[in-house]
Formats: C-alpha cells, structure tokens, sequence
C-alpha cells in the first residue's frame, strides 16, 4: 500500500511539472532587432573583424536597457557596446520585466 501511495505521487509530481513547465518562449526577435538598430547607427573602427561579444542586459519598467555584463576580450568593442545600448529605451511589449536576456554580438565587416 506504501508503495501505491508513492507511485501515485512521484507520477502527480511529473504531471505536475509537466504542466507548469514554460514550453512556449516569448520571441526576442523584436528586442534583438532594435539593439542591433543602435549598434548600426555608428560606425566602429576594430583591429579584426569577427570580433564577438556576449551581452547581458535587463530592461526595467521605464524600457530602458540596462547592461549587466559584456563578456569579450575586445575593449574597444565593450566599451563601444556600453555606449550604444546603455540607458537607451526600447518599444513596450518586445521585452518582459525581470527577464536577463543573452545577446550575441558579432562584428561582421
């Protein structure tokens, strides 16, 4: 009879899961299209193209970018991304509040 009882509840605990597991992620696609809108709006001068970056930002209730980290081992370009998208505002309703978004940056010449 234990056994039964903990059957029932590890297969209640996957239903469970299951069924609150976020399996419909929200598109980026519109974020990622106006950051890459600012960063082409100036042109930077780089040692070698194909430059890479790894950028870490959050926006807040105002839609203003805020950059956590850059993660690149070009100073030049952390400082030019910091530049750009720092304190910049973005459209209501491409981003979700409390959400740290990824964006690889690649400097193609």
């Amino acid at each position: 009879m234990k056994r039964l009882g903990l059957i029932f509840s590890m297969v209640f605990l996957f239903c469970v899961g299951n069924v609150l597991a976020n399996t419909n992620p929200r598109s980026t696609k519109k974020l990622t299209h106006q950051i890459s809108k600012m960063l082409m709006k100036e042109a930077i001068n780089l040692n070698s193209e194909g430059s890479v970056a790894e950028v870490r930002l959050m926006v807040d209730s105002f839609g203003r970018i805020q950059v956590l980290s850059i993660d690149t081992s070009d100073e030049i370009l952390e400082k030019f991304l910091m530049e750009r998208i720092d304190k910049n505002t973005v459209q209501q309703g491409s981003y979700q509040l409390g959400v740290v978004y990824r964006v690889p940056v690649e400097i193609a010449g």
